[in-house]
C-alpha cells in the first residue's frame, strides 16, 4: 500500500502550488474574517470565504501558463508598493523619535531652567 506522503506527491506532480498572490489572497481573507468577527457580515463571510476557496483551487490548477501570467500582474502592482513601504520604514529607521525631544527625561531643559531660577 502507498504511503499518504508519495500520494499526495503523485497527485500534485503537474499542478501550479503556491506563489504570492496566494499568500497575499490567504492574508486577504484572514483580514477580512477578523473584520468580520466585529461586525458579523454575511457579505464578509461569504467574501473571505469565496477568497479561500479560490486560492486553492489555483493551487490546484494545471494551467500553469495561466496561474504564473496572474501572479505577474499581481507582482507588477504588488512591488511598487512593497518597495515604497520599505522606503518609509528605512527613513523612519534613520530619524527615530525624529518628533520627539531629543534630551533624555532626566537631563532639564536650559530655557525652563533659567525661568524657574
Amino acid at each position: 500500500m502507498e504511503s499518504i506522503k508519495n500520494k499526495l506527491i503523485r497527485f500534485m506532480t503537474g499542478r501550479y502550488g503556491i506563489d504570492q498572490l496566494y499568500y497575499a489572497g490567504l492574508f486577504l481573507a484572514l483580514g477580512l474574517m477578523m473584520i468580520n468577527m466585529m461586525v458579523n457580515s454575511t457579505i464578509l463571510m461569504v467574501i473571505s470565504n469565496g477568497l479561500i476557496l479560490l486560492m486553492v483551487l489555483r493551487g490546484f490548477s494545471r494551467n500553469i501558463s495561466r496561474r504564473r501570467s496572474e501572479n505577474e500582474q499581481f507582482l507588477k502592482l504588488w512591488n511598487p508598493v512593497k518597495k515604497s513601504g520599505r522606503i518609509f520604514l528605512r527613513q523612519d529607521q534613520r530619524n527615530p523619535g525624529s518628533s520627539v525631544s531629543e534630551m533624555s527625561p532626566l537631563q532639564e531643559d536650559p530655557e525652563t531652567a533659567d525661568q524657574t531660577g
